[in-house]
């Protein structure tokens, strides 16, 4: 940063940033490199989509230039839904539900009270059945994070378990238990744009646990153009509201297998690979609700 001087940094952290241990070391590192914070915000997305996610957003400018934002800039909160509501829930393809389907051991571990936070490792009444009822969430619930490790956290030490706690919450399909697709979760995280995994990889969990929110990078992002930029008006929190208008949904996108890859794109895009550049080849399987 003190090389390269761009003009202005956006950043996003974890909600806890703002108060751990080397928060004041890592602005004082800004400012060596020149640079000033000039707004930051704690954020959670459930004030948009049915799903926590609560980070901590900044904005840091060179210092000649810094001046502070004077106001609160912050997600448009809107009235509470669900992953029904929000349409999240896709037709899946059955080869990729069949990746995320959970095996006897792995229910058997996600079913241990030991694993439960450690809040709710009550005697008695968190029995396997009930832990696992409480982990599975139907069409009309809310979700929490999702993190990288999200669908392995089983393979963790059983030591390392019990002392952290498994967060992982699990869905119902009509196979049985599976985890929640990661495009199920980009579909949360008001994604706009195609992307891919491949096939039988933990790639997608893991870009999905480990990127950020659309409109949190909306968000900041705006603060940031505005901060640089004395002839724009651009409403940070209108902009994010359009992207959550703006995602991939069920509606009007699908997940698309080619060869050892799954594609998450709109459905006239799935014409135009099909008709215009015709790479794909005719047994292509598309699927959308």
């Amino acid at each position: 940063m003190r090389f390269l001087r761009p003009d202005v940094i956006a950043a996003e952290q974890v909600e806890t940033f703002r108060s751990h241990e080397h928060y004041q070391g890592v602005i004082d590192a800004f400012k060596w490199a020149g640079f000033q914070l000039i707004w930051e915000t704690c954020s959670d997305l459930k004030d948009v989509a049915p799903i926590t996610r609560k980070r901590w957003l900044g904005v840091f400018v060179p210092v000649p230039y810094a001046s502070k934002v004077g106001c609160k800039i912050d997600l448009i909160k809107l009235p509470r839904t669900n992953v029904f509501s929000f349409h999240t829930l896709i037709s899946l393809p059955k080869e990729h539900e069949m990746e995320l389907m959970l095996t006897d051991d792995m229910i058997a571990t996600y079913s241990d009270p030991t694993f439960c936070k450690k809040g709710k490792r009550s005697c008695g009444i968190h029995t396997r059945e009930n832990v696992l009822k409480e982990r599975i969430k139907g069409p009309f619930s809310e979700l929490n994070t999702v993190m990288a490790m999200y669908g392995h956290q089983h393979e963790l030490s059983k030591v390392t378990l019990r002392e952290k706690g498994l967060f992982a919450e699990l869905t119902q399909s009509a196979d049985g238990v599976r985890f929640w697709s990661p495009f199920e979760f980009a579909i949360l995280h008001c994604r706009i744009t195609c992307f891919s995994v491949p096939k039988q990889s933990r790639l997608g969990h893991l870009t999905i646990g480990n990127s950020i929110a659309v409109p949190h990078a909306v968000l900041a992002l705006s603060v940031a153009r505005n901060a640089i930029d004395v002839h724009a008006q651009i409403d940070p929190a209108e902009a994010a509201m359009q992207s959550v208008l703006m995602r991939l949904n069920s509606r009007n996108a699908c997940v698309v297998s080619h060869g050892d890859e799954w594609f998450w794109c709109q459905l006239q895009d799935v014409i135009m690979i099909q008709c215009i550049m015709n790479v794909l080849p005719p047994s292509l399987m598309t699927h959308h609700a």
